[in-house]
């Protein structure tokens, strides 16, 4: 997996080439995004898409607490949100 920047895509373009890298015998295939130990990377590499996919993921988690409040305890519902909510700002 290869993750080009923009820049140099751009480049590439303008002289009819596409971005090859070759170990050995694989050749590497060039990618827009793919996610590496849980970190969305994209050509860019800035962190909009991995923000997005985390804050959608806490999101779920905060509704998910909100209903189950009523029905467990203070302790319980302590756990759950380390476990599930502040696992993803660590």
């Amino acid at each position: 997996m290869l993750i080009p920047t923009k820049p140099k895509l751009k480049a590439l373009k303008g002289k009819n080439e596409s971005l090859r890298l070759k170990i050995r015998i694989d050749e590497l295939e060039a990618v827009q995004e793919t996610k590496h130990l849980g970190v969305q990377i994209d050509d860019s590499l800035d962190w909009k898409e991995h923000m997005k996919v985390t804050s959608s993921k806490v999101s779920k988690a905060v509704v998910f607490l909100g209903h189950a409040k009523p029905f467990l305890p203070e302790e319980i519902l302590k756990a759950l949100y380390t476990g599930i909510i502040e696992l993803h700002f660590c």
